[in-house]
């Protein structure tokens, strides 16, 4: 579970940008996406391997909202010049 809560932590981490730029509806798209993730891939993996689908679940959810919010730094990052 601590592999978890340190996606969960770091996607909190990565949203600062939306909130700097005031773009939380992004926000809310990156995380209702990984939200949505998280239910079907919980759901269809718990069929097979019981408990222990929904981890994994849980994690490729997590994961993805990460990577959805580090594509979007990058391009906020992109419109400031190298100081």
């Amino acid at each position: 579970m601590s592999i978890v809560n340190i996606l969960i932590a770091l996607g909190g981490y990565l949203g600062i940008p939306y909130i700097y730029s005031k773009e939380t509806n992004k926000m809310f798209y990156s995380t209702f996406i990984g939200a949505l993730a998280t239910l079907a891939i919980s759901y269809f993996l718990t069929l097979y391997i019981g408990i222990y689908g929904a981890f994994l679940g849980i994690i490729a959810g997590a994961t993805l909202i990460v990577f959805l919010r580090l594509i979007y730094i990058k391009k906020f990052y992109a419109r400031f010049p190298e100081v």
